[in-house]
């Protein structure tokens, strides 16, 4: 892109002369194809990471070893971890490096550096992890309301299988670890970063949209849709992305937990457990969120630095040939997992 665009500086260049309202419609159109650009790499990395997912579904058919894999033993762990990162994590991270060369200035895709002061990282986690208690309140309700009317939903679900400790320890690391390590580089790194100059709130709720509907079922996609707008913020507020792996560790280690608990007490003990649990936690979490507020002076999420309205943004990011592909399939996943 010129360097006289970049900066600003907008001239006529056929007659030397400032000509604002030029400058104002080259540099929407730019924003446009450069957002468009931006949508599409992550409507292709999705629709990469749903037929490498469906792919791999045969690898242990192929190889003769679906006995052993559905058995829910360490193959099946160590091939779900792996399936992460080859079909999720990889995906994104190489339309990052394809991104980065589009772009006029070099963005940090995967920021994993220090995440800035420890006072704002202590009040950060208790946010995010407060924002996943809450987005889990209301999902299960909205999943009632939504069952009540006569619609069965269901989704995948990853349970240890065994009672094994080394097994358990598998399973910990499947769903507590690799996962949020995957899911936060692909979605509050790779995706979020590049649309920050677009404003935080368009950033953080692009990402959150990708990230709950990657989950393909509507019991999933709601919850993981408001987590992603919390842990998309602490992101955006510490600059890093360990400060939403670190939450996205502790919600997918609590539901770990309480699926245990449910196998080892009574469901009444469970049930109050859970809800104290989750009462505290969204209180303290809106503690400290109020106090960040007051501490940073604002919410602390960055300006836009763009011409372009909220609908042009999202109709320039969502509405492009790779994406309404992924919506495609996603659309298709999804059906599996409704009964009318």
């Amino acid at each position: 892109m010129p360097r006289i665009f970049m900066e600003n500086n907008y001239y006529n260049t056929a007659y030397g002369s400032y000509d604002p309202s030029a400058a104002f419609w080259l540099r929407k159109n730019y924003e446009k194809k450069e957002l468009g650009m931006l949508g599409k790499c992550t409507g292709m990395a999705v629709c990469i990471y749903i037929l490498l997912s469906e792919v791999f579904v045969f690898v242990p058919y192929v190889f003769n070893f679906e006995k052993e894999y559905y058995d829910r033993g360490v193959l099946f762990y160590s091939l779900t971890m792996l399936s992460s990162v080859l079909c999720l994590l990889l995906p994104f991270v190489l339309m990052s490096r394809y991104e980065q060369k589009k772009l006029p200035v070099r963005v940090d895709f995967i920021p994993a550096e220090n995440p800035g002061k420890l006072s704002t990282l202590l009040l950060c986690i208790p946010v995010g992890f407060g924002g996943c208690l809450l987005s889990n309140f209301i999902s299960s309700y909205i999943d009632i309301f939504i069952q009540a009317t006569g619609v069965e939903l269901s989704s995948p679900e990853i349970d240890p299988g065994a009672s094994e400790p080394l097994y358990l320890l598998m399973y910990f690391l499947c769903v507590a670890v690799c996962a949020p390590v995957c899911e936060e580089t692909a979605m509050r790194g790779v995706v979020l970063q590049p649309l920050k100059k677009y404003g935080g709130a368009f950033a953080v709720g692009a990402s959150a949209t990708v990230f709950g509907l990657l989950h393909c079922n509507l019991i999933q996609t709601p919850c993981a849709i408001m987590a992603g707008i919390a842990l998309g913020y602490i992101a955006l507020v510490t600059g890093s992305i360990w400060a939403p792996v670190v939450v996205h560790f502790l919600n997918n280690f609590y539901s770990l937990f309480i699926g245990e608990m449910q196998n080892r007490t009574a469901e009444k003990n469970v049930v109050i457990f859970h809800y104290a649990v989750t009462v505290a936690g969204i209180f303290i979490g809106a503690v400290c969120l109020a106090v960040l507020v007051i501490k940073r002076r604002g919410v602390g999420v960055p300006g836009r630095d763009t011409v372009l309205t909220t609908g042009e943004k999202i109709k320039a990011y969502f509405f492009n040939v790779p994406m309404l592909v992924a919506f495609i399939f996603i659309l298709i996943i999804t059906k599996t997992y409704v009964s009318l």
